[in-house]
């Protein structure tokens, strides 16, 4: 029974990690034992859940009218062109 507690806990635990690092998180667990298991589980309530995950609150936020880049890097140099010509028209680039 403490292998399926543990494993939803775990999931609730996720959030307050991903929320508190904001970077993803994916709980992974056994595909066939614990999925196919049929033991007693203790929920929490919604109020239990609440005091352990404070309110949410984004440090990042997306704008759509102001799109920033967050580090991609396109590997081919006509897909570099093509997306600074989409943001800022090719006249108004400095030359080298």
């Amino acid at each position: 029974m403490q292998r399926i507690i543990r494993r939803q806990r775990i999931h609730i635990q996720a959030y307050k990690i991903a929320e508190q690092l904001s970077l993803p998180v994916m709980v992974c667990m056994d595909g066939f034992i614990l999925t196919h298991a049929y033991e007693p589980v203790d929920i929490p309530d919604q109020k239990q859940v609440d005091d352990f995950l404070p309110p949410f609150k984004p440090t990042h936020i997306v704008d759509p009218d102001g799109p920033e880049d967050s580090g991609y890097m396109p590997i081919h140099v006509s897909t570099w062109k093509r997306n600074i010509s989409s943001i800022v028209p090719w006249k108004n680039q400095k030359k080298h």
